[in-house]
């Protein structure tokens, strides 16, 4: 039997009771001695009604009345179950935790005791006691006769030992619970956690001992599969997972990253004598075969770390799958910002988009001294977190963002918004020049003193019967200078429509690009429109680079192939994982904590740096395009 390992599954299993609704059952407590109450009957159904209906805060407050008024009554324990049921489903976990334990206490003898222990378990998991959860199943275990119940347990209880508790856990578990049935389950739950240690001869012990003791009983066959896995693991190799979309629509760019990875494999000394091995997994660029993929390598593979994927939402199914057991994900590629933030076990080596949006905002302040910023980006998830982050990064360094256009996918027609970056360009343009003349204005005086002089002027060219004068705004023979850049973070395809039109509204201020802009292809089609824009990359290649050129020659000497930016994003994550692992680690854990301990890394072209977040690469090349060549300013 293969155990679901995944936080949300566990979720959903102990979000449900084996009974659809427990709490719905007719027959009179025999432990309530209190003479039936049809109002009190009347109201408890209706209260079950709601419950079905998942209006639990109706139930909670109509449970509440009905206890108010009558304390005790011959549906009691029923109420008390139902209502801590309702407050878990609220949310309320104190308050579900208050009931659920004074029903245990005041009514040993109810019905209703081990569905209790059940939710009290699910209420201390969700609060992550996971300690806590695993005794009130264990007294299910030991106590209960309740069958149905006991075996709903038994699939949860090796989840929380083997992915949610520390070894000593397990053993103080082992100390206190005799039964058979939780010696056997403790023995399976000791014997995973031995096996991913690379304990391998303690885990065959715990695994055998199932075996000989209970060879049918549910966790013989799986004990069985994990001692054919420790044979054969004999070899005590460290192994390395690898899911990439082999076959899927990023098939020639994933061929390329597993190309470079091997290439360190075979190039980097250290590999030899730490016997590390590959194992290669293909997920289709689809989700279920990304899952399929990912729960072979950590339950059959052992892996101490896995790499993979080329887009982000796979790589957080990855990582959510792999963070239970706390074995490292390396994503080469992925750039979406928080995915740190939903698993803690990711490794992002290209740094994410709001550090992106962060860094051209502190290179154009602090070392071209700008200080008054237009942007013009996607209305998407990439756009609005880069221009998030650009616009924080502003504000954090005093400067002023004076204008923010948007755009949806697949719209090239742009005037309204460079319009409305022009006027606002010339509104300034107005501002500065009296504030110049009166210095001692304000802004709110500056404006009205602009707004009077417009009149007049209207009223200059009426008295003299003469056609109104063209607005100021409505030229773009004027050019716009007092807007220092405009941030353009937008896509390679679309610099060819949208330069042209920043450029025909004669806004002449500083281009600033995102990582989409290093493009030289795209940029020399544009050039007359582009050139002097500086823009951020987390990969430059310098052809000219002695040391890149070596690396070229050998590679394409050894593999037939030239290696691009894939090939470096895989030749880099591999030896980085080498270098952790010189430290003589042979568990996930451990490897994980060399991660978040290494702050710098020198890759084949630069230095990787995880010293402004955890997990998260910060290095960016500030490029330049002038003059048809891509040059790197930092």
């Amino acid at each position: 039997m293969k155990w679901l390992f995944l936080f949300l599954l566990l979720f959903v299993a102990f979000s449900l009771n084996a009974n659809p609704n427990p709490a719905i059952r007719n027959q009179q407590e025999e432990s309530d001695q209190e003479k039936f109450n049809q109002d009190v009957e009347n109201i408890f159904q209706k209260a079950l009604i709601h419950y079905s209906e998942k209006n639990y805060t109706i139930v909670e407050s109509e449970l509440q009345g009905l206890v108010d008024i009558y304390p005790l009554n011959h549906r009691t324990t029923a109420i008390i179950y139902l209502m801590g049921r309702a407050q878990y489903k609220l949310k309320k976990f104190i308050e579900a935790e208050k009931k659920l334990t004074q029903l245990i206490h005041q009514f040993p003898q109810s019905r209703y005791v081990d569905d209790s222990r059940f939710i009290l378990a699910a209420v201390f998991f969700k609060q992550k006691s996971y300690f806590s959860s695993g005794e009130y199943l264990f007294d299910i275990i030991e106590n209960s006769e309740n069958n149905r119940l006991k075996d709903k347990v038994l699939v949860l209880l090796p989840v929380l030992l083997t992915d949610y508790l520390a070894m000593r856990d397990v053993q103080i578990y082992i100390s206190q619970y005799q039964s058979q049935i939780s010696r056997l389950v403790l023995a399976f739950g000791e014997g995973v956690k031995r096996y991913r240690q690379r304990e391998f001869e303690l885990a065959e012990s715990l695994f055998q001992n199932v075996v000989d003791k209970n060879p049918d009983y549910k966790f013989g066959d799986e004990s069985k599969r994990y001692l054919e896995l420790i044979g054969s693991n004999g070899d005590n190799k460290i192994k390395v997972g690898v899911i990439l979309p082999l076959s899927g629509f990023y098939e020639v760019e994933e061929k390329k990253i597993l190309s470079g990875i091997k290439y360190a494999l075979q190039k980097n000394p250290v590999v030899t004598s730490l016997e590390i091995e590959l194992v290669v997994k293909d997920s289709e660029g689809e989700v279920i075969p990304t899952i399929k993929a990912c729960k072979d390598l950590i339950e059959n593979e052992n892996v101490i770390a896995i790499i993979g994927e080329i887009e982000s939402d796979k790589t957080a199914i990855i990582g959510v799958l792999a963070n239970p057991r706390g074995i490292p994900l390396l994503a080469p590629t992925a750039a979406e910002a928080g995915l740190i933030q939903l698993s803690d076990n990711i490794i992002q080596m290209s740094p994410d988009v709001s550090i992106r949006g962060e860094m051209i905002a502190e290179y154009a302040i602090k070392e071209l001294a700008l200080q008054s910023f237009v942007v013009l980006a996607p209305a998407d998830r990439y756009g609005k977190t880069i221009t998030d982050s650009f616009a924080e990064t502003v504000d954090r360094l005093n400067g002023f963002i004076l204008a923010e256009s948007w755009y949806y996918e697949g719209a090239t027609e742009l005037r309204n918004q460079f319009k409305q970056i022009r006027e606002i360009g010339l509104k300034k343009m107005e501002r500065d020049s009296l504030a110049y003349e009166m210095p001692d204005l304000t802004i709110s005086q500056i404006d009205s003193v602009i707004a009077e002089l417009k009149k007049i002027a209207m009223l200059e060219d009426k008295e003299l019967e003469q056609p109104q004068s063209k607005k100021f705004a409505d030229s773009t023979a004027i050019p716009i200078t007092s807007i220092d850049a405009i941030f353009l973070p937008v896509y390679s395809d679309e610099i060819s429509y949208v330069a042209p039109q920043f450029t025909l509204f004669n806004i002449q201020c500083q281009i600033l690009g995102g990582d989409f802009w290093n493009d030289e292809e795209s940029l020399d089609k544009n050039k007359s429109y582009v050139d002097g824009c500086i823009f951020t990359s987390d990969l430059f290649i310098d052809v000219t680079d002695p040391e890149y050129q070596k690396f070229v020659n050998k590679f394409r000497m050894e593999t037939g192939a030239t290696p691009g930016k894939m090939e470096i994003y895989g030749y880099d994550t591999m030896n980085y994982i080498i270098q952790a692992l010189k430290n003589k680690v042979v568990h996930p854990q451990e490897l994980l904590k060399q991660f978040h301990e290494i702050k710098f890394f020198d890759g084949l072209l630069h230095r990787y740096c995880f010293d402004r977040k955890t997990g998260v690469n910060s290095h960016l090349n500030i490029l330049k395009y002038e003059d048809n060549t891509i040059t790197k300013l930092k």
